[in-house]
């Protein structure tokens, strides 16, 4: 995955990719703080979603290497 996903509610994509999108895209740098923290020990290619639009916070749900029980190439 070398995309980057936000439809205004999650983002999804790669720890790496995330992080990045986070600290380009932020207004202000406190807005990401406590993500950032949360995500710092990820490895790059995990796979996060960032559910900032919970009323109190936020969720954050993430797959490993380890999850993967099938992998298709080319759309297969």
């Amino acid at each position: 995955m070398n995309k980057v996903y936000d439809n205004g509610e999650m983002i999804l994509g790669t720890a790496a990719h995330v992080r990045k999108y986070l600290v380009e895209n932020a207004e202000e740098t406190w807005e990401i703080e406590d993500i950032l923290n949360d995500i710092k020990d990820l490895i790059d290619d995990t796979i996060v979603a960032i559910n900032y639009d919970h009323g109190m916070g936020y969720s954050i749900d993430y797959w490993t290497r380890n999850d993967i029980v099938k992998e298709y190439n080319n759309y297969e």
